[in-house]
C-alpha cells in the first residue's frame, strides 16, 4: 500500500473502474496471498470504491474487501444482512448503521478511520459529510500468521462471506484522505 496510491491499479496506474469486479454470491470473488505484508494497514487507513448490491446477504455478512489470517481479520469491509456496512479490525468491529446501502444501484463510499485518535467518517457519493460519524474506534492490534487479502469474498471463509454484486474502483490508503483526495481517483 502505498501512501498517495492505490493498490489495485490497470493499465497506466488508472485504478480498477468501469467493468469492476462481478461477484455472484456462488463462490466468486478474488484473493491473494501477501506472505511479505505489503497490504497491510497502520492505524490510520481510508477505503473507498464502488459497489452495486444485487441482494443483502442471508443469514450472514458478505465481504467487499478483507485481509485477514487463520486467527481473524486483519482488516475488512463487509455489509451484514441488514444492509448496513460494517468495519472490521484486530481489535474490534464498528457498525456503519443507521445507513443501508440500496440495493440495484452505485454507490460510491469511502470510510475513513484514524485508530489513534478514534474517529471513523463513512462518506456517500460525493458529499463532504459523512452519512456516519463515530468517535468512539477502538485501537487496532497486530495480527500474526499468514495473512490473505480477498475482494468480494473472505479469503478464508468462503463461500460464506462472498459478496452479491459488483465492485469497482476499489483503492486501499494507508493513511487518512479527504473527500476531495479520494475524487481525485
Amino acid at each position: 500500500i502505498a501512501e498517495h496510491r492505490p493498490i489495485w491499479l490497470n493499465r497506466g496506474d488508472v485504478p480498477v473502474g468501469q467493468s469492476g469486479l462481478r461477484v455472484d454470491s456462488l463462490d466468486t470473488g478474488i484473493y491473494v496471498s501477501d506472505p511479505s505484508d505489503k497490504l497491510g494497514i497502520s492505524d490510520k487507513v481510508t477505503i473507498s470504491g464502488r459497489i452495486k448490491v444485487f441482494s443483502w446477504p442471508v443469514g450472514t455478512a458478505s465481504a467487499i474487501i478483507s485481509r485477514e489470517t487463520e486467527s481473524g481479520f486483519d482488516y475488512a469491509l463487509i455489509m451484514n444482512n441488514s444492509g448496513h456496512l460494517v468495519y472490521v479490525f484486530s481489535g474490534g468491529s464498528k457498525s456503519l448503521a443507521p445507513y443501508s446501502v440500496p440495493t440495484g444501484e452505485w454507490v460510491a463510499f469511502s470510510l475513513v478511520a484514524d485508530h489513534s485518535s478514534g474517529n471513523l467518517d463513512l462518506y456517500i457519493g460525493e458529499s463532504s459529510t459523512p452519512v456516519v460519524s463515530d468517535s468512539s474506534l477502538a485501537a487496532k492490534t497486530t495480527i500474526a500468521g499468514d495473512k490473505y487479502v480477498g475482494v468480494g469474498c473472505s479469503p478464508l471463509y468462503q463461500p460464506t462471506y462472498t459478496f452479491s454484486g459488483h465492485v469497482a474502483e476499489l483503492a486501499i490508503f494507508d493513511g487518512l484522505k479527504t473527500v476531495e483526495e479520494i475524487m481525485e481517483y
